[in-house]
């Protein structure tokens, strides 16, 4: 008797340690008879569809401001406020000198001037799109290659995007109908 008890006790030892997964199970996972997801058909199509959500993304890149296009080095941006020359709108600070490339840049500066983060950005992404989309094609097709910084003011905060717009359309306009003589 004494040897009976001693198998029924380590028996269920040995089953629990010698337990090992099937084929068709996923050791995070149910013990159910569905097939893992990395197996069998779904696998090209896992692959295919993560391909596809990406392939979206890629068109949004030729409406981004080209880092070519861009001055983003505060060296650059100090230099080109004590060399370039300053034109007031009723929102913004507009300094341009001319560029050491053969295209136009622009740079932008926006202070918090105790506005949230989200305000902040927010003018940054409206300044950024009228700049790409207007300013720098006007002067592209002008033919002036010059460093452009824009520098929101305060009462910048409240402005809306077509009042910036044609605040800065206007200053381009004016800069092209110049010409290159007075950059």
């Amino acid at each position: 008797m004494h040897g009976e008890a001693h198998v029924s006790t380590a028996q269920p030892e040995a089953e629990e340690q010698a337990w090992l997964p099937r084929a068709h199970e996923h050791r995070r996972r149910s013990r159910s008879p569905e097939p893992a997801p990395e197996e069998g058909p779904q696998a090209p199509d896992r692959r295919h569809r993560v391909e596809v959500n990406r392939a979206p993304s890629a068109p949004a890149r030729k409406h981004r401001l080209p880092r070519a296009r861009r001055i983003t080095r505060g060296r650059e941006l100090r230099s080109l406020f004590q060399r370039g020359k300053r034109s007031r709108t009723a929102h913004l600070d507009v300094f341009a000198s001319p560029s050491p490339v053969a295209h136009p840049r622009a740079g932008i500066v926006v202070p918090r001037h105790k506005h949230s983060a989200v305000e902040r950005n927010r003018l940054k992404r409206r300044l950024r799109e009228i700049l790409r989309q207007s300013v720098l094609p006007r002067l592209d097709a002008a033919g002036l290659p010059l460093d452009v910084v824009v520098r929101a003011r305060r009462e910048a905060y409240e402005a809306d995007f077509a009042e910036l717009q044609r605040q800065l359309t206007e200053w381009a306009e004016k800069r092209c109908s110049r010409g290159s003589s007075s950059a």
